[in-house]
């Protein structure tokens, strides 16, 4: 079964340390990060045949598309019963939170920093 993380977040450096912290859990899934959503999503347009499951830690506010678009796209995609979210931003707003469950892809909500209960989290989406 090929599993697959990708990291959807333009500040780089949150993107390189939720990438560290996930090494550090110890998971061996191909681990990739983008810095938005249009480029995520031509990458799971182009790829989604070549995955069992993918789990997206997906931030809100980014550039060109951002987390609430491409969250509409991927809804409605061909490949969605593959995907699990997992929002990851800076926003503490809770319409955030609320909205995110209006969202059947988005399992959890995190505010940023990473941490080890995203290792949790991540083990659960992934069994």
């Amino acid at each position: 079964m090929i599993q697959k993380i990708l990291i959807v977040d333009d500040d780089s450096i949150a993107g390189f340390l939720h990438k560290l912290l996930i090494s550090e859990c110890g998971f061996e899934h191909e681990l990739l990060t983008f810095d938005n959503g249009r480029i995520a999503l031509e990458y799971l347009n182009n790829k989604n045949p070549e995955f069992d499951r993918c789990i997206l830690l997906l931030d809100i506010n980014m550039p060109d598309i951002n987390g609430w678009q491409l969250l509409e796209v991927l809804e409605t995609s061909s490949f969605r019963a593959k995907l699990k979210v997992i929002m990851i931003t800076s926003s503490i707003d809770p319409a955030d939170v609320k909205k995110s469950k209006n969202y059947p892809l988005v399992t959890r909500f995190f505010v940023k920093p990473l941490t080890g209960d995203v290792c949790a989290e991540l083990q659960s989406a992934l069994a």
